[in-house]
């Protein structure tokens, strides 16, 4: 979904410095923006469906788990390189 909102303001920029010109950095805020707002919207839809919908309870949780997955994807593609490798793999090798 992350890839979708990238190609979606590449084409449709929202923002930028007047120059017509949008680094990827802005471009994943604004999808990262996005993303929660949407993780808030399905939590307000299963509290409102609670005990009242099996059908759409089960969708809001569907939904709120590929939020949380695409909001964690997002956090990933703004950290530098550095951090990741540290987080995810180890530190860098020493020579």
């Amino acid at each position: 979904m992350a890839l979708f909102f990238i190609q979606y303001y590449l084409y449709h920029l929202p923002k930028g410095d007047g120059t017509g010109r949008h680094n990827i950095r802005t471009i994943l805020e604004e999808s990262l923006e996005h993303e929660k707002q949407g993780l808030v919207l399905y939590h307000q839809l299963l509290h409102h469906s609670e005990k009242k919908s099996v059908l759409v309870e089960d969708f809001a949780r569907k939904m709120i788990d590929e939020e949380e997955i695409h909001v964690g994807e997002i956090y990933k593609m703004l950290m530098s390189p550095e951090t990741l490798q540290e987080r995810y793999v180890g530190p860098w090798p020493t020579k």
